[in-house]
Parts: C-alpha cells; structure tokens; sequence
C-alpha cells in the first residue's frame, strides 16, 4: 500500500473514531440522564469530553477555556434542556439529534459563517437554559451568567477579525446584555407549562 493510500486510509479511520465517540457522547448524555433522572453526571460527561483543554501547561489554560467556551456552553444547555424534558422520549431525542449535529457538522466547521452559527447557537441555547432554570436565582447571579453566555458569544465571531480588539468589543457586548438581561430578569414571570412540571416559561 502507498503512503498516499496509507494516509487515506489512516485519514477515514480517524474521522470515523472522531464521529462514533461524538455519537457515543450525546448517546451518553441521554443515557445517564434517562436513568438516573438527574444532569451531574451527564455534565461530567460534557467536562471530560473537554479535557484536552487541561492537557497543557497551566499558563495556557485560560486561553483553552476561552477558546472552547461556545462549545462548553452548547454542550452543558442540551444537557439541562434533556434533564428539563424528563417524562417526554420524543423531546429528549430530538435534542440527542440536535446534539449530534451541533458535535459532528458545526462545532468543528472554522469559516466565518460557521463561527456566526457556532456563536448564535450558543447565545440562544444558553440564555434559554438559564431562562428555564435560573428564574428563581438571586439577579447578580442570573446576570453574570448573562454576561459569560454573550462574552463567549461575541469573542467568538470578534475572533474572526484582525486588527480589532477582540475583548474589548466582548466585554463591550457582554455588558450591554448583561444590563439588557438585569431587566429582563425583573420582567421574567415563570409559568408551569401543563405536563411539563419541571419546564417553566
């Protein structure tokens, strides 16, 4: 066999490897939550999946974090959002599938329009997890997830760009929602949504 062949060949059994224990991971995060009725260990499923962030010298581990923080925040709201929809298969399954998208054909997509979805979809799966969950927090603790949730979001996409400051614009961003979500917090009336007992809107 050639080293082209070889390479190939070595090249379609690594993204299948990589596909399989994507799959496996979000069959997994469904798994532990249908059984135990309870996300802990499907987070620490999420967070191990991360671990390459800590597999470097310590100095460099902020600068991992940050990197993957759009992806940690994806993967910990499915987690919420299929422990919130405990007692309904269908629902949970669809965000399994929605789940196994995100891990296989976007998060791991780098063109500019790929960074926008990543980032939108964060945005909105986070801020709609922490609607769901956090309405009956204290407001400092609800705003700064806030504030994590869009700073991620918008580094994200100002990543993209040169010449610009990237925390800057995030900080600026991530504070203007963090007062946009300080009044909404306020405007926030949860309701029991019938046969849904632990899904408030």
């Amino acid at each position: 066999m050639s080293s082209t062949k070889k390479h190939k060949y070595s090249s379609k059994v690594s993204s299948l490897a990589y596909a399989s224990l994507n799959i496996l991971l979000a069959l997994a995060v469904f798994g532990t939550i249908y059984v135990t009725n309870s996300p802990i260990f499907a987070l620490l499923l999420v967070a191990l999946g991360k671990w390459r962030i800590l597999s470097v010298r310590p100095r460099f581990w902020v600068a991992n974090i940050l990197s993957n923080l759009v992806d940690i925040i994806v993967g910990v709201s499915f987690a919420l959002l299929i422990w919130l929809s405990g007692g309904y298969m269908i629902l949970q399954l669809g965000l399994t599938v929605l789940h196994i998208v995100w891990l296989l054909f976007i998060k791991q997509r780098s063109k500019y329009t790929y960074a926008v979805i990543q980032a939108g979809t964060a945005l909105f799966l986070g801020l709609v997890t922490l609607s769901l969950i956090a309405y009956s927090w204290d407001s400092f603790y609800f705003v700064a997830v806030v504030w994590v949730i869009t700073y991620a979001s918008a580094r994200h996409v100002a990543s993209r760009y040169e010449g610009i400051s990237t925390n800057l614009y995030a900080i600026a961003a991530a504070t203007v929602c963090a007062e946009l979500g300080w009044i909404s917090y306020y405007w926030m009336i949860a309701y029991t949504v019938p046969g849904l007992a632990a899904i408030k809107v």
